[in-house]
């Protein structure tokens, strides 16, 4: 028809300007990613292992302070007698390589408030995150030939809620995950470039990978094995061809060794300390309890079942992305069918060992019993081989050139990219607590929702608003409020010198208690081993009836509960008169309503 006809040529035309400007194009999205992250930064809350994470990136520079300038230096002596030099800490297997520019920085801002240098390291986070997007784009588009599917692929993962809000706040998981990312493009480059830079390139963005995790070493290791078997099936072996992977091999030897203070002393003991702790991550470094699908999990006690990884990777990842990468090695094939010349491309060979870059540490953790908690953020690294398989396998449906496929291909890539930005903007700044369809419609009831309990610091705010004098415990014995009562008091301004909160053995001097659903359903489960068992069964009787207050919610998933305590006794008697709560009644105050 001649409607459709014009709207295929001024599609056409369109992606063609697209094109012509390509860096207009990416310089403007990427303008407007930067200004999001440095307005929304600031409703972050910084959770307990923020402070840990800056204080092992100072140990590093210590060691670099202590062997460049000695220890009369200014330089080292202005870290405090706390920061630990690396090589001396249990922590040495964390390296901190990629953060490494952060630290000038954050010596710039000392005399500035925490949360101001909180704020900073967050955005350098995002910053890593943001540069992993690009080169997603650059490899996409390297391994499709289309600049469309590298803007796809690119927006498909920033609107991934969960790796949107943890690129702020995971220094760790989504860091290694982005270096991934990084590493691919830089050995997709080395693959398709006969040059001498591009292994250098290789060889430090691997080396960056490497100093985060031994697991980095495997991203590495994939872009190589892949580099061999291209050359292998293409017959183009060379002296060159052998020179370029010496070099990159040599540059992330070097690299690693210059960036891990560590191994400094005894690079082959060092990392043989590594790997044990990789592949031995005991009980003696976390022994927590896990909730998983409405049961209680422990490390010595009920080690995880083995699907415990793979289904968590399910009901936490946009459904779009998992039925394309699930379709990936099926396309490929199907290709291959028509085009034999198709499975001994650079394209198949790349995608068959960044598969199994994503494959192999899934299923080591399903036979492996291994000591994982969290959900799977301990293998997000993963996520890159995922998204790059589903970007991969959305160009080869589209190029079917089927025009009901594309039409189901561009709704169905629209809706997920619309949906997921409303999800961000309607939820932040809890959406990093996002579940799919699959995890039910109570997700808090059978999984771990807010684990790092970012979102106790909402609930605080909240109330502390409605009540300037308000005192507030947590209805668990892991005492969550003290963690961020500070923040919140804060960031709204401050509160009433009266206002306080208190631990869980005090609880019954506070007029409000917080509930971390997950974390209750798990000490309902669990208290009975505890010293205190009657004392905690009392207190599950008598709170079992409360109406909350109000709910801290991502989407449907709910993450705290406030309640007005009505066991309250009275404030803690200090010697002086003390604040006699607002309360009266025995019904529930309405969230808005002013106490």
């Amino acid at each position: 028809m001649e409607w459709q006809h014009r709207l295929s040529r001024g599609k056409n035309a369109l992606l063609q300007r697209a094109e012509r400007h390509e860096k207009y194009v990416l310089a403007v999205l990427f303008f407007i990613m930067l200004l999001i992250a440095v307005l929304t930064v600031g409703r972050r809350s910084f959770g307990y292992d923020t402070l840990g994470e800056q204080r092992i990136l100072d140990s590093n520079i210590k060691a670099y302070a202590q062997t460049l300038a000695g220890e009369a230096s200014a330089w080292y002596q202005s870290f405090p007698e706390y920061i630990e030099d690396i090589r001396q800490s249990v922590e040495k297997d964390h390296g901190q390589a990629a953060l490494y520019l952060f630290w000038p920085v954050k010596y710039l801002l000392r005399n500035q408030p925490q949360s101001t240098v909180n704020a900073a390291f967050y955005l350098y986070n995002h910053l890593i995150f943001l540069y992993a997007l690009y080169a997603l784009y650059c490899l996409v588009k390297g391994m499709t030939g289309q600049m469309a599917f590298g803007l796809a692929a690119m927006l498909l993962l920033y609107l991934n809620p969960r790796f949107f809000a943890e690129s702020f706040i995971n220094n760790k998981d989504v860091v290694l995950m982005s270096l991934c990312l990084i590493v691919f493009w830089h050995g997709w480059r080395f693959i398709k470039q006969d040059d001498w830079l591009s292994p250098v390139l290789f060889g430090f963005f691997g080396a960056l990978a490497f100093n985060l995790r031994l697991l980095g070493l495997g991203a590495f290791g994939v872009c190589g094995l892949a580099y061999l078997t291209d050359r292998t099936l293409k017959r183009a072996w060379s002296r060159r061809m052998v020179l370029r992977g010496a070099l990159a091999v040599g540059a992330l030897a070097l690299f690693y060794y210059l960036l891990t203070p560590a191994s400094w002393a005894n690079p082959v003991e060092f990392l043989r300390y590594v790997y044990a702790n990789t592949v031995h991550f005991d009980s003696s470094r976390w022994n927590g309890l896990i909730l998983y699908r409405g049961d209680w999990f422990n490390p010595e006690r009920r080690p995880i079942p083995w699907h415990y990884i793979p289904w968590w990777m399910m009901i936490t990842t946009p459904l779009l992305i998992l039925v394309l990468a699930f379709l990936c090695p099926a396309a490929i094939g199907w290709k291959s069918r028509a085009d034999h010349a198709a499975l001994l491309s650079s394209e198949t060979v790349f995608c068959f060992w960044i598969g199994l870059f994503g494959l192999l540490p899934v299923a080591a953790s399903m036979v492996g019993h291994s000591n994982l908690y969290n959900g799977w953020r301990h293998l997000y690294f993963v996520y890159a081989s995922i998204i790059v398989l589903a970007s991969v396998s959305l160009a080869w449906l589209w190029n079917q050139k089927r025009r009901w496929l594309r039409g189901v291909l561009a709704v169905a890539v629209a809706a997920n990219l619309v949906y997921y930005a409303g999800f961000i903007a309607v939820n932040y700044p809890n959406e990093y607590a996002y579940f799919n369809v699959l995890a039910g419609p109570h997700p808090e009831e059978n999984y771990d929702a807010d684990y790092w309990l970012f979102s106790c610091q909402e609930a605080l705010e909240a109330i502390m608003k409605q009540d300037p004098h308000a005192t507030v415990a947590d209805m668990t014995q892991r005492n969550c409020v003290g963690l961020y009562w500070d923040q919140a008091a804060e960031r709204i301004g401050g509160v009433a010198k009266d206002a306080k909160g208190y631990d869980w053995k005090a609880r019954f001097h506070a007029a409000y208690i917080l509930q971390n659903t997950s974390y209750w359903k798990l000490e309902t489960m669990t208290y009975q081993e505890d010293d205190n068992a009657d004392e905690v069964t009392a207190w599950i009787a008598g709170t079992a009836n409360w109406t909350p207050l109000f709910e801290v919610k991502c989407g449907r998933t709910v993450l705290w509960k406030v309640y007005r305590n009505l066991l309250y006794s009275g404030p803690q008697k200090t010697g002086k008169q003390g604040w006699t709560p607002k309360f009266v009644r025995n019904s529930p105050l309405q969230f808005g309503e002013v106490a």
